[in-house]
């Protein structure tokens, strides 16, 4: 993307936006991640860029905004927009239906200032201690494939029902753990100290092999969607000055939906706390806002705008047992590029009965 002419004004201003950031920020507090070194200089093939949670959603919200640009639009609009996790930012720029090519890199550039100080600021404090190299080890031993041990890990298998009672009882011992995402009826995401979710597999490695569950940790450095988040969100509310002006909902021209419970954010006054509230603090209820979204907005297909194929994994088995089909498709970037993976994605609502459009969001 980044090498077509078509682009060349959007990456211009992420790139001027991220240098904005890094004047801001003391860039030795958190391990700096430069899109603008990795894009201009191709330093970094992408096994070898960081794979933290600050790179992650930088290149994912730069992906998703990419493609959202006015010229991509077509004359099939969207009548909703669902983001999961980091998500919701470009799900809220594809329910501005912003047609003016500088008001939508404004609006760009305001959310990648939030974006961008919200992980500096929960790298800088998310939980730092690690476990010993022996645990490690032992864990290694069980599981071979996936990320090193860190602050989130995801469970296949058992119902949201089982993993709160185990969760609940871990807590009452004295744990800090929450199921920060729930994904589908058996896939889960627990957040916390990487020490006690280490804890807590061993804990339960006897039952999850009995029930033939799947357990591994994500590659992300920050435990996104639990209380641990709290002083980070806290200290971002002091960076509002620096953010600038973002819209709020009642601009929103189609529903954009919250994933933290079924409601719409087109009645919401502070974006930037939903943003926090809804990324770093609240947990995702995919299953149940799902089926809100696709049954408020009547829609019959859903354009998947990735990056990956993990959500649209999880909507498809949460609707599963849907009354009506809804059809997917998976948006293809006009510039042929890999899509970067990971754990966050967006989904476009079309109006029924329309052709899917390869547009907005």
């Amino acid at each position: 993307m980044y090498a077509s002419q078509e682009n060349a004004s959007f990456f211009q201003v992420v790139l001027e936006t991220l240098d904005e950031v890094v004047d801001y920020l003391d860039p030795t507090s958190v391990r700096w991640f430069s899109l603008r070194t990795t894009l201009e200089h191709g330093s970094q093939r992408p096994g070898e860029a960081p794979m933290d949670s600050f790179a992650a959603g930088l290149c994912v919200y730069t992906y998703q905004a990419c493609c959202l640009q006015p010229a991509r639009q077509h004359d099939d609009r969207p009548v909703g927009a669902l983001g999961h996790s980091i998500g919701l930012l470009a799900a809220l720029i594809a329910g501005l239906r912003l047609r003016r090519m500088d008001d939508f890199i404004d609006t760009v550039a305001a959310f990648l200032r939030l974006l961008a100080v919200s992980l500096a600021r929960g790298q800088q404090l998310g939980i730092t201690a690690g476990p010993e190299q022996s645990t490690v080890e032992r864990y290694r031993a069980k599981v071979r494939r996936g990320a090193d041990p860190g602050p989130m890990a995801s469970i296949s298998g058992p119902s949201r029902h089982e993993i709160a009672d185990a969760v609940a009882g871990f807590n009452h011992s004295g744990g800090s753990l929450s199921v920060s995402l729930a994904n589908s009826p058996s896939s889960h995401v627990l957040s916390g100290p990487t020490i006690e979710l280490l804890d807590f597999y061993f804990a339960h490695v006897t039952a999850f092999e009995r029930a033939g569950a799947t357990w591994m940790f994500l590659s992300n450095t920050i435990p996104f969607h639990s209380w641990h988040m709290a002083p980070a969100a806290h200290r971002i509310d002091l960076d509002r000055r620096f953010i600038g002006q973002l819209p709020d909902g009642a601009q929103l021209r189609m529903p954009v939906y919250a994933t933290d419970a079924p409601r719409d954010l087109q009645h919401s006054t502070d974006l930037i706390d939903e943003f926090l509230q809804q990324v770093f603090l609240r947990p995702i209820e995919w299953g149940e806002v799902a089926s809100h979204a696709i049954a408020d907005a009547s829609v019959d297909q859903i354009v998947d705008y990735g990056p990956g194929a993990a959500a649209r994994r999880f909507t498809r088995e949460c609707l599963g047992t849907a009354a009506r089909r809804v059809r997917f498709t998976p948006f293809r970037p006009s510039v042929a590029s890999p899509a970067p993976g990971g754990q966050h994605a967006m989904s476009t609502l079309p109006r029924p009965g329309r052709p899917t459009q390869r547009n907005g969001g």
